[in-house]
């Protein structure tokens, strides 16, 4: 079995709703990634996932 490794698929959600006068404003980090990761250790395939957010500091490059 080779290892896979998969850069990026997070990210920061923010959302705002309103209504009238009042605004409401929330924020999450999701990862696009989780049901591809899953369906692919199902296969006994093991994946380490840099986050999008850490690629240009992580990812090794030749």
């Amino acid at each position: 079995m080779k290892p896979v490794l998969l850069a990026g698929e997070t990210f920061h959600v923010t959302s705002f709703a309103s209504k009238g006068h009042e605004v409401g404003a929330s924020s999450r980090y999701s990862n696009g990634a989780t049901r591809f990761i899953q369906a692919l250790a199902d296969h006994g395939i093991e994946v380490t996932q840099i986050g999008g957010e850490r690629c240009e500091a992580d990812f090794r490059s030749r």
